[in-house]
């Protein structure tokens, strides 16, 4: 992603913040779901 990132082209810029945006989704959503059965479990 860093790569793609810095490079001079466009369409790779474009990839690299697609990635980027996907990574940081995925993280969030697996964040969320473990709080919410972490607060689930507790008696």
């Amino acid at each position: 992603i860093f790569q793609f990132a810095l490079s001079p082209y466009k369409d790779w810029q474009m990839l690299a913040w697609t990635g980027a945006l996907i990574i940081t989704f995925t993280v969030l959503s697996l964040s969320i779901i473990a709080r919410a059965l972490a607060a689930s479990r507790k008696p």
